[in-house]
C-alpha cells in the first residue's frame, strides 16, 4: 500500500488467477495483463468498493 493525497495505491502480485472471485474482481484482474502466469494488479482505492474488491482479491490469493 503507498499512501497518496487523499487515497491508496494497492500492489498485488498474484500467481495465477484465485478461484472463487466475483464478477466484478474478475473483470478487475482482466484488466491487467497476465505475464509468465504472473498479474500485478495496481488499483487506486478511493472509495469501498475499490477497497472492497482489494480486500476480495489479496484473501483470495494476493502477497
Amino acid at each position: 500500500m503507498e499512501r497518496r493525497e487523499g487515497y491508496l495505491v494497492a500492489t498485488i502480485e498474484l500467481d495465477g488467477d484465485p478461484p472463487g472471485l466475483s464478477e466484478r474482481a474478475r473483470a478487475l484482474l482482466s484488466a491487467f495483463p497476465e505475464t509468465d502466469g504472473r498479474r500485478t494488479l495496481r488499483v487506486d482505492v478511493r472509495n469501498r468498493q475499490w477497497a472492497a474488491l482489494v480486500i476480495e482479491i489479496a484473501q483470495a490469493g494476493g502477497d
